[in-house]
């Protein structure tokens, strides 16, 4: 459920969400995005298929519709990549986008992601047809 980055997801799923996470916790390390003033949980992101061998793992954020537009995605991700750098002492993150979800891409470039690949109409979406891939990465500074 968690892996899709095209899916809209509410804050009526985060009680689903949090069940699948769980299950994976030994594969991924997961975070629950929360907005500090009001305590309100808006998203969850996480840290996973950690390679410590080459210093390298996947990265990804979700924040629930309800709370899109507001910088929680562009902070979420600006902090996970702090803590994959200092704290997990990693060198490289990726992650996997969609064409069509432009405010995530948006979300990447802000906190320097570049892109260096594209999979061609590789993931069928109901709306939008056959769609390109992307694929971007960021080093450590």
């Amino acid at each position: 459920m968690v892996n899709n980055p095209m899916m809209i997801y509410f804050e009526n799923d985060f009680d689903e969400i949090l069940k699948e996470l769980r299950k994976n916790r030994e594969k991924m390390i997961n975070f629950a995005v929360v907005e500090n003033e009001k305590e309100e949980l808006v998203g969850f992101c996480g840290i996973g298929d950690i390679d410590w061998r080459s210093r390298n793992a996947m990265v990804w954020y979700l924040i629930g519709k309800e709370h899109w537009g507001k910088g929680y995605g562009t902070e979420t991700l600006a902090l996970l990549c702090r803590f994959a750098f200092e704290n997990m002492n990693l060198r490289k993150l990726y992650t996997h986008v969609y064409e069509p979800n432009r405010a995530s891409i948006r979300v990447l470039e802000k906190n320097g992601f570049k892109l260096v690949g594209r999979l061609k109409k590789h993931v069928y979406l109901p709306d939008y047809g056959y769609v390109d891939e992307l694929i971007y990465e960021r080093f450590k500074d």
